[in-house]
């Protein structure tokens, strides 16, 4: 079983491996282009194409949870450093 340092010390791995990623140009760009093509998809699609703009949606919320993750992520690493300087 993990004890509590150790989990404090994963948390801050993830958060550094996380800030590293969220931090990439080519990721940066990535997540920017890919949420304009869902935009645009989900834009210039007709009232009536439902299918097509819920898929647009659904994938637009599942680009916004991923971001959600690492922001978690990050603020998890850092509660968990001033935890570990406390023991």
């Amino acid at each position: 079983m993990i004890d509590e340092r150790e989990q404090l010390e994963r948390e801050v791995e993830i958060a550094n491996d996380t800030r590293l990623l969220v931090s990439n140009p080519v990721f940066k760009a990535a997540m920017a282009v890919r949420k304009a093509q869902v935009f645009t998809d989900f834009t210039s699609s007709k009232a009536d194409e439902i299918e097509r703009r819920n898929e647009a949606w659904r994938t637009m919320q599942n680009l916004l949870a991923l971001e959600a993750y690492f922001t978690n992520a990050l603020q998890s690493g850092k509660l968990a450093e001033l935890s570990l300087n406390g023991i």
